[in-house]
């Protein structure tokens, strides 16, 4: 279980991904994503898509799906047509790979 403070208030995490949040308290800005949100177009540029699958431990996606960074450990599964997030993984102790 972790704590983290925002302006006085204690949020503790689970592990557990929460509603789509977006807090932000001295210039730091915490995103959470959440199954069926949509992701802006710029999180599917080419240099935050996942192709090493196995260095993530996922699998391979379908056709019309990636695998994306997200944030603080997230990668997420999003549909390239819509940019609906299919899926969300929680990755915190995987190093993510230099470019």
């Amino acid at each position: 279980m972790s704590r983290i403070a925002f302006s006085g208030l204690l949020f503790i995490s689970l592990g557990v991904v929460s509603l789509g949040v977006a807090a932000q308290s001295h210039n730091m800005r915490y995103i959470s994503y959440v199954v069926g949100q949509k992701v802006p177009d710029q999180m599917l540029a080419d240099d935050n898509v996942i192709k090493n699958y196995s260095h993530y431990h996922v699998s391979k996606p379908q056709d019309g799906y990636e695998w994306i960074h997200g944030n603080e450990g997230n990668i997420l599964l999003v549909s390239v047509k819509s940019h609906i997030i299919s899926k969300t993984q929680y990755r915190p102790n995987v190093v993510p790979e230099s470019k």
